[in-house]
């Protein structure tokens, strides 16, 4: 389990990427990551404030681009006891049933 919430935000970015084949360089853990046109964010949980440390992790895929007949995005909630390994696992998988290969 991670240490922080911004140590398992970390963890599951650079997860991610090497489940994907390619380097996270973001530093901000809120900024959307594209995989071949799929949009990969962490979300946040209330607009108003930051999370707090026992927030879950709520993760959106979705196509960057709607057009009709476009699958709908799909979102997970993870919480702090979830690996973000594996949930960066689990966010990959999908990624690749939509067509993303390295």
């Amino acid at each position: 389990m991670a240490v922080s919430r911004t140590g398992w935000q970390a963890a599951f970015w650079g997860a991610l990427g090497e489940e994907m084949g390619r380097e996270d360089r973001i530093e901000n853990c809120y900024a959307a990551r594209d995989y071949g046109g799929n949009t990969v964010a962490l979300l946040l949980n209330r607009v108003n404030a930051p999370d707090e440390e026992s927030d879950p992790f709520p993760i959106y895929v979705g196509v960057r681009m709607q057009t009709q007949g476009t699958p709908p995005g799909r979102q997970w909630t993870f919480s702090r006891a979830h690996s973000p390994v594996r949930a960066a696992s689990e966010v990959a998988e999908y990624l690749r049933t939509l067509g993303w290969a390295p």
